[in-house]
């Protein structure tokens, strides 16, 4: 089981219908809230919510302006934890991500009246939006976008997802939860919480969001938006933007989803005193395998296969461990080869080559 549909046992047809996306409940995906959606819709629900995001811009800009402002009131106002209840963004384990903190509420409180001095004078263009490029000066990235828009709109995405649980699931799998800054009251000038029925898994609540306000990749001008669900051809999970990934954290991620429900007990970056393995996997103290994952194009690849699993194996006291590898491209084949060949590796079955390559004919082409 790893998606909402699976875990709250309802067909993907009824989250379909709905117009929600059907998120993973064991870690975060990378997609992101994408406010230019909110401007670019004809739905009348959407540009509202586009005009509130505005307003409290405005609201901030005035306070930034007014300068003086205490910490509590940059904690209240511009810090925004994230809403993990999404399970959307960047995480590499979970769902939780790091949010909006100190550097930004410190930042965008003295720098947002200059940012946004423009902000609802000019025609209606997007440089009255939130992804003027201004934020990107103050320190906030893509992701962060995506944070500080889902807060802002927390109280729509919590109506959204208490008509559905009311509506389509059963009532041991929903709960009542008193949700903290869900709107802003502007007489007050303070954070409000709100009470919900929603949708309850391990311990937490869940938030559903609508596919049409969702993106992939990039959230910077809606550059990637969503049509479908998050299933492809396997190898498109290894690709941003079109190129290939050039984290080794993004494959651990990626492998992280392979194991959920299993009985064995599995930990990533365990730190047996010569620095973190990528992931240890065991059933009882004499069942233990190391697993550690590489892209071709590490400039490291041949040291790592020579000294780094020896040493982690001693330290684990374990013989067994896994060298994964990914290669793009056909040049970075053969020079993975090489390196197998010159290390005496080219037969070890502890080692896995995975062909990421995008060249894959379409289904058409397929005789």
């Amino acid at each position: 089981m790893v998606y909402f549909t699976d875990f709250f046992s309802i067909d993907e047809e009824t989250l379909e219908e709905y117009g929600a996306f059907n998120i993973s409940l064991i870690n975060d995906l990378p997609l992101f809230i994408d406010p230019f959606l909110l401007f670019g819709s004809s739905k009348e629900e959407y540009q509202q919510l586009h005009g509130s995001i505005l307003s409290y811009l405005s609201f901030l800009k005035s306070k930034s302006a007014e300068g003086g402002i205490s910490e509590a009131q940059i904690k209240s106002w511009y810090k925004f934890s994230e809403v993990k209840q999404t399970w959307l963004g960047f995480s590499v384990h979970g769902n939780k991500g790091s949010g909006l903190g100190n550097n930004f509420g410190n930042v965008m409180s003295r720098n947002m009246h200059i940012v946004f001095d423009d902000l609802n004078k000019e025609t209606v263009t997007v440089t009255s939006h939130l992804e003027k490029a201004g934020l990107f000066q103050i320190g906030v990235g893509k992701d962060n976008i995506s944070d500080f828009t889902c807060n802002l709109i927390k109280s729509f995405l919590l109506e959204y997802t208490e008509r559905f649980a009311k509506d389509k699931l059963k009532a041991d799998q929903v709960k009542k939860i008193m949700v903290d800054k869900v709107y802003f009251d502007y007489t007050m000038e303070r954070w409000m919480p709100k009470e919900f029925i929603l949708p309850f898994f391990n311990k937490d609540y869940v938030i559903l969001t609508p596919k049409d306000i969702l993106t992939k990749d990039d959230n910077w001008i809606n550059s990637h938006d969503l049509k479908g669900d998050f299933d492809k051809d396997g190898y498109r999970l290894f690709y941003y933007k079109g190129k290939p990934l050039k984290r080794e954290a993004d494959l651990q991620v990626i492998y992280k989803l392979t194991w959920y429900s299993s009985p064995y007990d599995v930990n990533r970056e365990v730190n047996n005193g010569r620095g973190p393995v990528d992931y240890a996997v065991s059933k009882g103290s004499k069942d233990k395998t190391l697993i550690e994952f590489k892209l071709a194009s590490n400039k490291k690849l041949k040291m790592n296969l020579q000294n780094q699993v020896k040493v982690y194996e001693a330290a684990s006291d374990t013989k067994q461990s896994i060298k994964v590898i990914m290669y793009f491209d056909h040049s970075e084949l053969l020079t993975l080869k090489a390196i197998l060949k010159e290390l005496n590796l080219e037969d070890d079955k502890s080692i896995i080559l995975i062909d990421a390559g995008n060249n894959k004919p379409s289904a058409s082409n397929v005789k």
